[in-house]
């Protein structure tokens, strides 16, 4: 199965890589569309099926809803906060790739018994959310009939790629979206840079230069700005609010280098790191959850100021 899935993706790049040179600008497509195609959300891995099970519970308390979008559909779950607890607003959440809100459950229910509302929202391709593509401009769009349907969020927690989708809605990255009224956000093993990622895609493919440049110009069409416009210490240094990066050094899939880059786009953002956590361990752990909650204590006293 392993050696069959490999097999194609060799074939995949071979094709691309061969097709670029008589064929760039299609080529280019291609790399685009397979970048943007997400996993069969049907067909969870063992692990997969097992952290959704673990979050049954939690998902059977929620309601869930069905929001129409220009692509097809989200879905948007509502975790109601602990009535026992003075309720502190509503919060957002929004899971990475090949993820769901489902492995967002600790978090969701840390944030619940803190008097926090939350929904948790499954991007484009992933969860119940229709579809087998994700790209920003999706997310971005995603957020926004969220907080249509629901109202302003309070704060935003992403990981991992929801975490580049929330800044994008933050401070308006997309062209067609106006910014996101967040008072704060948590970005937690993003990744920095989207042009560094593009280029790690064209090395992927075998594209050639003009394939390269054909595309990140269909992703610069679909955003509405140029790709060096999408590096996240840049866009935080727009930010009105306040942010949070939590990222694990030792963090093997997303580069702890980019948070720390992150970190310098101004007084208004902080970076805590945990180490030992990793990429997916880091979305539930009870010091994250505290330190996530004592820094929104601490914003909020600063708002207030």
């Amino acid at each position: 199965m392993v050696l069959t899935l490999i097999t194609k993706q060799q074939v995949i790049r071979a094709v691309i890589g061969q097709g670029g040179r008589l064929f760039p600008s299609l080529a280019g497509t291609i790399a685009f569309n397979l970048f943007c195609r997400t996993d069969n959300q049907n067909n969870p891995g063992k692990g997969e099926q097992a952290a959704i099970e673990r979050a049954g519970p939690l998902m059977a308390e929620a309601l869930h809803h069905r929001i129409k979008t220009s692509n097809g559909s989200v879905f948007a779950h509502q975790f109601r906060a602990n009535e026992n607890v003075e309720n502190r607003g509503r919060a957002l959440v929004v899971h990475g790739w090949r993820s769901r809100t489902d492995f967002m459950a600790k978090m969701i229910a840390s944030l619940n018994e803190d008097g926090w509302d939350v929904i948790g929202l499954d991007l484009p391709g992933h969860g119940q959310s229709s579809g087998r593509r994700l790209n920003i401009k999706l997310g971005v769009e995603a957020i926004n009939v969220a907080a249509t349907r629901f109202g302003a969020f309070d704060i935003a927690i992403g990981h991992s790629f929801g975490g580049v989708v929330i800044v994008n809605a933050a401070v308006g990255g997309i062209k067609a979206f106006t910014p996101m009224p967040f008072k704060h956000i948590a970005i937690i093993a993003s990744p920095n840079s989207m042009p560094d990622m593009f280029a790690g895609a064209g090395q992927y493919f075998g594209l050639r230069a003009q394939a390269q440049h054909a595309m990140i110009n269909r992703v610069e069409r679909l955003a509405g700005y140029p790709i060096t416009t999408y590096v996240l210490s840049d866009q935080l240094a727009r930010f009105e609010g306040n942010a949070l990066i939590i990222h694990a050094p030792d963090d093997r899939e997303v580069s702890f280098s980019g948070a720390e880059v992150m970190a310098t786009a101004g007084p208004h953002v902080t970076l805590i790191p945990f180490k030992g956590l990793g990429y997916r361990r880091i979305i539930a752990d009870e010091k994250v959850f505290a330190a996530l909650k004592q820094f929104i204590a601490n914003t909020s006293l600063n708002v207030a100021a």
